[in-house]
């Protein structure tokens, strides 16, 4: 189903802890991925890098740029 929704312009995220996270993700066919160790501190960064990442997304939607890659591991997310 995913991959049906994908070829519509759907994008998945996955975010977890406690586990491999890049192999389960890839598993149901997600390639946006988070990892984060569960504390305070790590999950703060971590939504702090979702909303970044998503601001990234949506500006590359507005300009019809491709958003097929992880848009986790874009460099502009990681300021």
């Amino acid at each position: 189903m995913i991959d049906e929704l994908k070829l519509n312009r759907w994008t998945f995220t996955y975010i977890g802890a406690d586990h491999d996270v890049e192999k389960f993700a890839a598993s149901i066919s997600i390639t946006n991925t988070i990892h984060f160790q569960k504390n305070e501190a790590n999950m703060k960064a971590m939504f702090a890098r979702e909303s970044s990442s998503r601001a990234n997304y949506s500006q590359k939607i507005r300009e019809k740029k491709d958003t097929s890659d992880d848009f986790y591991n874009d460099d502009d997310s990681k300021k």
